[in-house]
Parts: structure tokens; sequence; C-alpha cells
């Protein structure tokens, strides 16, 4: 009997069949990256640590130089006036703040001073508050304020504060030589302008009407009126015979000279400025002949003393 159905028919009658087994694939690949070794791990780790270390000490570096403030300094100074936490303010805005301060309590002014900034660190301790520094910026600006000048034949004499006082100080000269219906004005070319100045610079209405009223002695022509005599010229000028002498020669030598309208030279007291009224009279007087009438003659006085006086008309009284 051949050997395989010698087979077939061992054990159950199942057939068993040989099979070649084919050996799995593992799942893992071979690692062929060789150990670390101990020593590089090491090296490793101290290059973290070094990296870290380095990575700590720049940002504490960094945080406590970093720029956080904003120092304030004026002109002509190299001390700050305070540093303000911060650095979006500036010099500008400061500068600004301050002005409007100093406007709202002395008027139109311009200042001397300019500010500057600087950014830099500083420990929160030193910080000042931005009302401080304005504060401080007030008390250091000096200023020129805005003021009306009287100028007297183009040159500068008096400051006020401003153009309304100037009006009111020339006004009360005039009023000091004041006439019903004559027409008052000053003899110099005054005017008044806007200028800036120091502010120390600046009189009262008293003491500029003081200044400009202040009397000064001056060489004037003097016509002579009716009654008039040298001694009485003299007393009311205050000056001696001797006085009006030597400013008229002429007269010394020949005193008839003294005749009604002609003019003599006489030094007299006169005020900074002179106020002229001019105004229209009507009086009664003889003429040459004789007669009695009327004239109408236009009077001109300086300071209240008449220097002129133009007939207008005269008729006889009926």
């Amino acid at each position: 009997m051949p050997a395989n159905e010698n087979n077939r028919r061992r054990g159950t009658g199942t057939v068993v069949r040989k099979t070649q087994r084919t050996p799995q694939k593992s799942s893992q690949r071979n690692n062929n990256t060789p150990p670390v070794s101990p020593s590089v791990m090491k090296a490793l780790a101290v290059a973290f640590g070094v990296t870290t270390v380095a990575v700590i000490i720049i940002m504490i570096v960094y945080f406590s130089k970093r720029l956080n403030g904003t120092e304030i300094y004026i002109s002509g100074s190299t001390v700050p006036l305070g540093v303000v936490k911060g650095i979006t303010i500036t010099a500008e805005d400061i500068h600004e703040k301050a002005l409007v301060k100093l406007k709202s309590d002395e008027g139109e002014v311009i200042v001397n001073e300019t500010l500057t900034a600087k950014r830099v660190h500083a420990k929160s301790k030193n910080f000042v508050t931005e009302a401080y520094i304005i504060g401080e910026v007030y008390k250091k600006f000096t200023y020129r304020v805005l003021a009306s000048v009287i100028n007297v034949d183009g040159k500068q004499s008096v400051v006020l504060k401003n153009a309304g006082e100037a009006e009111s100080v020339m006004k009360e000269i005039k009023e000091t030589y004041f006439l019903e219906d004559a027409s008052v004005y000053f003899l110099e070319n005054i005017t008044v302008e806007d200028i800036y100045v120091e502010k120390s610079g600046i009189k009262t209405t008293e003491k500029a009407k003081a200044v400009l009223t202040e009397e000064k002695r001056e060489e004037v022509t003097y016509n002579v009126r009716q009654g008039d005599s040298l001694w009485g010229i003299a007393q009311k000028h205050e000056m001696s015979l001797d006085d009006i002498y030597m400013l008229n020669p002429d007269l010394n030598q020949d005193p008839s000279k003294l005749k009604l309208g002609a003019s003599l030279v006489i030094s007299r007291s006169v005020p900074f400025v002179s106020v002229v009224t001019v105004r229209r009279e009507t009086y009664e007087e003889r003429n040459d002949a004789g007669d009695n009438g009327t004239t109408v003659a236009e009077i001109t006085r300086i300071n209240g003393e008449e220097t002129e006086r133009k007939r207008i008309s005269w008729f006889i009284i009926e």
C-alpha cells in the first residue's frame, strides 16, 4: 500500500497538508543611529543651561535699561526740571500748555525760553506729574508782554498796559487846558502803537502822565502884547532881566525896540508835550483911530499861554 494512502488512513481520517511557513516582517525597522554617549548628553545640557541664563540676563538688562520716561530741559540749563513717566510727551506739548497758562494771567506774551526733551530710563519713584513740569516751566519763563507805547515825534516816550490807557492819559493832558468851543491838539506828533516789552517797563497812567507833563527849559519866541514890560515878561517866565538881554542882544542896545507885536526870545519851562488850543473869540477894542469896535479873532494858545492872535474881522460899535 502506498505511503500516501497510509497517511490518509491515520488518525481521524482528515487530510493533513504540509504548508511552508513564511517568516513575518518586523513592524519596527532597525534603528541604525548610534547611541548618544553620556558626555555628549552632558555637553548639551550645559549648553542649554548657558543659553537660558544668557536669555534671562538679556531680559533683565533690557527691562532695567529700557526708556520709560522723558526729561524736560529749559534753555540755558543742563539740569532737568523733572522727568515725566512715558516717552510720548514732547517739549512742544509742555511749552504750549505752560504758555496757555501764562497768557491767561498776563495776556498776549512772547516767551524768551525754549524747551527740549530727552528720553531716559528712570525709577518710578523719580517720576513727576505733567502738571508739576508745566508749573515749573511757568515759573522759569521770562517773557515780554504786548503793551502800547506813546511816541513823541517818532521817539518812544512811555509804555502803558494797552492802547486804552494810552488814550486816557492823552485825554487827561488835553483836558488840563480845556476851553469851550476850542479845537485841541498836541503840538508834537504823537502816535500810539503796540509793542512787546518787558513787563517792568510798563508805567501806570499816573506815572505816564507825570513823564509827559514834566517841564523842561527851552527857548521860544514871545510876541509882545499890549501892557507888557521887560520886567513883567521876565517875572512871568521865571527869568531875570539879564537872561532876557542875553537872549536878545539887540534889545540890550536899544530897549525902545520893545514894542507891541515885537518878537522876543525867551526861556521858559514847557512840558514834554504841549497842548495847543485854537478858539474864535469876540471882544471889544479901540482901533488906532480911537474908535470903539468889536473884534473877531482866532486865538492860539500853547499850554494855556497865548502865542498868536489872528484878527478875522472888526466893526465899529454904533
